[in-house]
């Protein structure tokens, strides 16, 4: 267990060293980073095809 608690931090750590190194992050670029909208959210959504509509909820029994 202590090994892959170990692994996962590892990955862990790396996933974050990826994302703060090739992405622009609030920390590197500042206030004009911020969105206060979901904007880019909906748009990456809509490239993925709204991958999100294919989950289907509780809210989809109660009909």
């Amino acid at each position: 267990m202590v090994k892959q608690t170990a692994v996962i931090a590892s990955n862990y750590q790396q996933a974050l060293d990826y994302l703060y190194e090739t992405l622009p992050m609030f920390q590197r670029i500042g206030a004009p980073a911020y969105k206060n909208n979901l904007d880019n959210t909906i748009r990456l959504c809509d490239e993925l095809g709204n991958p999100q509509r294919q989950i289907q909820s509780t809210n989809d029994y109660a009909e």
